[in-house]
């Protein structure tokens, strides 16, 4: 099947939200389970590495109080962007699956303003 013959399909299946694609030379199936074979090995000794890891450092006090401390930071971070971004009214778009927020501010004026702003 030629490239215009698979653009024709895709069109007449999926209408102008249809795509394809071809990559470059690809990997044979032997090629394939090989590297799935490799892969798998190294996410195990990553794994058991890990797991070394987070014993050695479960027996330091000192890092154990300087990440409960982290958490306690990180909490605050969260609480406080939270505060900031948050805005009262907003407008924008329904994407169908999500909605794009367009403007936001403490009014609906504002927030049709600001919506202005980031369109021009």
């Amino acid at each position: 099947m030629t490239t215009q013959q698979v653009a024709r399909e895709v069109r007449k299946r999926w209408g102008g939200k249809g795509w394809y694609r071809a990559s470059g030379p690809s990997s044979s199936a032997l090629e394939r389970e090989e590297a799935t074979q490799r892969r798998d090995a190294l996410k195990a000794r990553k794994e058991a590495i890990d797991a070394e890891v987070k014993a050695r450092l479960e027996a330091l006090d000192w890092y154990q109080a300087l990440m409960a401390e982290r958490r306690e930071v990180l909490k605050g971070i969260d609480a406080a962007r939270s505060v900031a971004v948050h805005y009262r009214y907003g407008v924008g778009r329904d994407l169908g699956w999500a909605h794009e927020v367009v403007g936001q501010g403490d009014s609906w004026s504002d927030a049709l303003a600001n919506a202005d702003l980031r369109s021009s």
